[in-house]
């Protein structure tokens, strides 16, 4: 009886301290910085009344028989949760995120407290309320020898000097940590994208950024660009670069071994309906033995000795394998061009391999297919050397050629980024009989564009592409009749003779700070390659008081930067103008036909604000945004922000080069390493070193010295810091 007494007052003891630590917690509710206890139990000692045994060989093992002698108190710990923050109106007032105490001084000890509810005493010290206790920290001490302020190594109090003064310095980094979406569409159209991407982006171990693909159990590098220059005859040997432009505007690129294999892409016209060029590999009938001026080549007569500059080797008909080269081609009939698809010696292989390509321009397809000599009694494969005359094993007795299943496909057109619009007009050149009489006059014709600015990049002079700068190159494809054919329809001429071809236009395209288009200027204004029935407006075919000086029979062909909404001044569209009259050219209602190259609403865009100080101590806000080009490139732009009139923010364009350039990310979305040792592009083909560049800010404009500023995008790449510290995509 006694003993149960005994016991269950250890448990009103415990009981009694578990209430006193609660009552503590809500006495301090209110308690600025305040952790709340918590009361643990522990069971005491247990007297054992029986002890236990263990299994024997008659009779089982017994439990013991124990008796509890209470409960006491085991620990009582403080929880250390992150309280809310609140708001004090007080400027002094401080908390601590996460982890941590203020270090508090109380005249010799230091003290450790959460609560950061601190005022200024008469010396300007950081003391807390209601205690005085002084706050510690670590002074920053200015180092008369390099005139940067480093940490002290010793607490002390900390002092608010209010009322003194200290000398202003200029901000001089900026580092940038953001993340850009790869996911978004280019800033502005590129027609197809070059590859390599960049010069790191790629299969690993490449050079240069290629992609790698493998063939036949070979791994090709493999890569693409495009040709602006690209040009043929005209009709009657007229040598234009008005005529079928586009020719070789597509190169596809296999190399293995210290050799390349490439396949030609000419554009040879416009699918009204996705807006996209289309394509055509090489024909038969350019196939000839003046191809390649060897003599090896024209005598041989072998597809495994007609090796041309591009391994062009000879055609291969799908439908009964009948393989012709340059001696053989002219046996071919023209009704049977259709069913030949080119045929390519693979790059260093030996023995020789070949494979065919074959492009299907309605899905975009390219499919690489390998040829092989097959074994009439053996149904295997026949492996020939490279002196073997390939030619002659394909017509033996007893073997035969297979077009194997597609050993590489990819879509050519999936890449694509152009943008497209049409114009109609009433061509003015008429066909002529040789007499000079008219035989017909054109009916009007619709004329299908697409617009592309170049991405691409010379790798080895270092420079940025095009679309790094201020000004860039559009070039405008269309297929029909141009303005030169004139020459070609002369009198003599048989009727019917004028054809239609691929042509181009350009046009420099200047930016505004803020991204959007400025102003076009026409690169040529001859209107010798404008479509036919057109004009090429711009400032030389205005007369004094702005109206159209020429043919006001035709039409008028313009590019001007503005806004599909005629009551915004925003200019993020290239509209395309064919206006019959231009009496009044900055009238919106004039305008005929317009269309969308690019603007900030098709993606790849993104901007950043910082605030700067100039050596008065005086704010400024710096913008800088980053334009998606193309796969792992980004072009960025430094920008001052000011006011106008009415309090809103317009960037202004006044700091000198470099204030634009292209910045490359590797394959996992880093500023690699690799390219901040080569050096971070800018627009005028200079190279920063350590992912980081240097701007002056002209802030002697408004009377104070100019500053330089240095943007650091790498995270600190070049000193060793991680990739992921600063910009990545």
């Amino acid at each position: 009886m006694l003993r149960s007494l005994f016991t269950a007052v250890t448990g009103v003891r415990a009981h009694q301290t578990m209430l006193d630590v609660t009552g503590n917690n809500i006495s301090n509710a209110n308690t600025t910085g305040f952790k709340k206890d918590n009361t643990l139990f522990a069971d005491l000692m247990y007297q054992a009344n029986k002890y236990a045994s263990a299994a024997g060989d008659t009779k089982g093992g017994i439990n013991p028989a124990q008796v509890g002698l209470g409960v006491s108190v085991s620990a009582i710990e403080t929880i250390h949760t992150q309280g809310s923050g609140q708001y004090t109106g007080n400027a002094s007032d401080m908390m601590v995120q996460d982890k941590g105490f203020f270090v508090y001084d109380n005249g010799g000890s230091q003290l450790f407290s959460r609560s950061g509810a601190c005022v200024l005493d008469a010396n300007s010290d950081m003391v807390m309320s209601g205690s005085g206790y002084k706050l510690q920290g670590y002074k920053m001490e200015l180092q008369p020898a390099t005139g940067e302020y480093d940490q002290a190594a010793e607490l002390s109090t900390v002092n608010v000097p209010i009322g003194q003064k200290i000398d202003a310095h200029a901000t001089s980094l900026v580092d940038f940590q953001c993340n850009l979406d790869s996911r978004q569409n280019a800033y502005l159209s590129y027609g197809f994208a070059d590859m390599p991407f960049n010069v790191v982006a790629g299969a690993e171990g490449l050079s240069g950024g290629r992609a790698s693909v493998p063939m036949n159990g070979t791994n090709y590098d493999l890569a693409f660009t495009t040709d602006f220059a690209g040009t043929h005859n005209g009709p009657n040997g007229v040598a234009s670069d008005q005529y079928a432009t586009g020719v070789n505007y597509l190169n596809v690129a296999f190399a293995n071994g210290g050799e390349t294999a490439t396949l030609t892409f000419d554009m040879t016209g416009i699918d009204s309906d996705s807006g996209k060029p289309t394509l055509s590999l090489p024909s038969i009938a350019d196939f000839n033995g003046t191809i390649d001026s060897s003599a090896e080549l024209v005598a041989a007569g072998t597809l495994a000795s007609a090796v041309t500059t591009n391994r062009l080797v000879g055609y291969i008909n799908t439908a009964d394998q009948t393989v012709v080269d340059a001696s053989t081609v002219n046996g071919v009939a023209a009704a049977d061009f259709d069913s030949y698809v080119p045929v390519y010696q693979l790059p260093g292989q030996v023995p020789p391999q070949y494979i065919a390509a074959q492009y299907d321009d309605d899905s975009g397809t390219l499919r690489m297919r390998k040829i092989s000599l097959i074994s009439d009694t053996t149904n295997n494969e026949v492996s020939s050397d490279v002196n073997s005359d390939f030619l002659t094993n394909m017509q033996t007795a007893n073997t035969h050629i297979r077009i194997e299943p597609s050993a590489f496909t990819y879509n050519m057109k999936d890449k694509m980024n152009y943008s497209s619009f049409a114009l109609s007009g009433s061509p003015t050149i008429v066909t002529t009989d040789a007499t000079g009489a008219v035989v017909a006059t054109p009916a009007p014709v619709t004329y299908n564009f697409i617009a592309e600015f170049d991405e691409s990049v010379d790798r080895d002079a270092g420079t940025a592409s095009d679309l790094s700068k201020s000004t860039s190159t559009l070039t405008l494809w269309y297929y029909g009749y141009s303005n030169a054919d004139a020459a070609t329809n002369a009198v003599g001429v048989a009727a019917g003779t004028a054809v239609q071809s691929m042509h181009k236009l350009e046009a420099n395209v200047a930016f505004n700070a803020d991204g959007t288009f400025d102003y076009v200027e026409w690169i040529d204004t001859t209107n010798d390659n404008a479509p036919m029935g057109f004009r090429i407006v711009d400032g030389n075919l205005l007369d004094a008081a702005g109206a159209f000086a020429g043919d006001a029979a035709l039409a008028n062909f313009q590019i001007t930067a503005g806004s599909a909404n005629a009551a915004s001044s925003t200019k993020d569209t290239l509209m395309f103008m064919q206006a019959q009259s231009l009496d009044s050219p900055g009238s919106k209602e004039n305008l005929g036909v317009w269309s969308t190259v690019g603007s900030e609403s098709q993606g790849g865009f993104h901007a950043t604000k910082t605030t700067i100080y100039d050596d008065n101590g005086n704010t400024h806000t710096l913008e800088v945004t980053f334009k998606k080009l193309t796969e792992n490139r980004w072009r960025w732009e430094a920008f001052l922000v000011e006011q106008d009139e009415s309090g809103n923010d317009v960037l202004v364009n006044i700091i000198p080069d470099p204030r634009t350039g292209e910045i490359e990310f590797d394959g996992s979305g880093r500023i690699s390493n690799a390219i901040a040792d080569g050096g971070l592009r800018r627009g005028d083909g200079q190279s920063i070193p350590n992912a980081e560049v240097q701007i002056t800010l002209p802030f002697s404009l408004n009377g104070q010295p100019n500053s330089t500023v240095t943007l650091n995008f790498g995270g600190g790449v070049g000193s060793g810091g991680s990739a992921l510290d600063g910009l990545t995509q």
